[in-house]
């Protein structure tokens, strides 16, 4: 079967329980919203339970994709004790992965944002969240799917990784949400990584992401909402949707000089081609 969208939401989380805090909202509500409005959507799951209501959200609604894994913040650091609070399980992942909606393992990766100011339990923090992504891209690998790949300050590890360690991702990864310098991007995309530009983007104190969106190569750019999360300027503070996607679009498009109309239809095959979605 193939699709016919204007735009794809690369990176979103319906099942989020944001939206249901007030019991006025259901997922497959805000993906058909999406729908209606010609928006696909890559939902995102961060552990063992979401990343399964996101396969079977994806199995109901047509215009929705599901990638699967484990969120650096699984990693707890309370009373100086470091733990995992779900195994990375390949025997559980797999289950999930008999369906073909399933196109990305992640969200993983790297989340050095908040650490204990205990420098050894940091260490215990950082060789934990190093063990979990490598876990995810060894697994990525045998399943020949790509990387969705959550970066907060720790591009330079992420880089490190890759290059010194000579990390194998051979089916192609993501860095959602980046909010790292020009430089860093042009490394990333350098190794091959796609770049997803989220609602940050349009906030006046991201000037760094600003110069990285009008840096990269045409074919290494996705857009995102990260919904819930990160809405936009105009929607600040506000529960974001993936149907706010064409505003962040708005602004990567001035950025970029073009017009939106080949924005969309450049990040739209973008999308689909990294997590094969066949397009019309």
């Amino acid at each position: 079967m193939a699709y016919s969208f204007t735009w794809i939401d690369s990176h979103a989380h319906p099942h989020d329980e944001k939206y249901f805090e007030e019991g006025k909202e259901n997922s497959d509500e805000i993906v058909y919203q999406a729908s209606k409005e010609d928006l696909g959507i890559i939902a995102v799951g961060t552990d063992f339970s979401t990343s399964r209501k996101v396969v079977e959200l994806s199995l109901r609604a047509s215009g929705c994709w599901a990638a699967v894994g484990i969120h650096p913040q699984n990693i707890i650091h309370q009373n100086d004790q470091v733990t995992l609070s779900e195994e990375f399980s390949e025997t559980d992942f797999m289950t999930l992965l008999q369906s073909d909606r399933v196109v990305a393992i992640g969200e993983c990766g790297l989340d050095f944002y908040r650490l204990p100011e205990d420098l050894s339990l940091r260490e215990v923090v950082k060789k934990m969240q190093i063990e979990l992504f490598l876990a995810h891209a060894r697994f990525a690998q045998d399943v020949e799917l790509p990387l969705v790949i959550h970066c907060r300050d720790a591009y330079d590890v992420l880089i490190e990784l890759v290059r010194i360690r000579q990390l194998e991702i051979p089916h192609g990864a993501v860095v959602h949400c980046f909010t790292g310098t020009a430089s860093q991007a042009k490394e990333l995309t350098d190794i091959g990584f796609h770049l997803g530009f989220s609602g940050i983007v349009t906030y006046p104190s991201a000037t760094n992401v600003r110069e990285a969106v009008a840096i990269i190569p045409d074919e290494k750019l996705l857009i995102e909402t990260d919904a819930p999360y990160l809405a936009p300027q105009m929607h600040r503070g506000e529960i974001n949707y993936s149907t706010y996607l064409p505003l962040i679009g708005e602004s990567i498009a001035r950025i970029r000089g073009v017009d939106i109309a080949s924005l969309a239809h450049l990040t739209t095959r973008n999308a689909a081609q990294l997590f094969r979605i066949p397009l019309e």
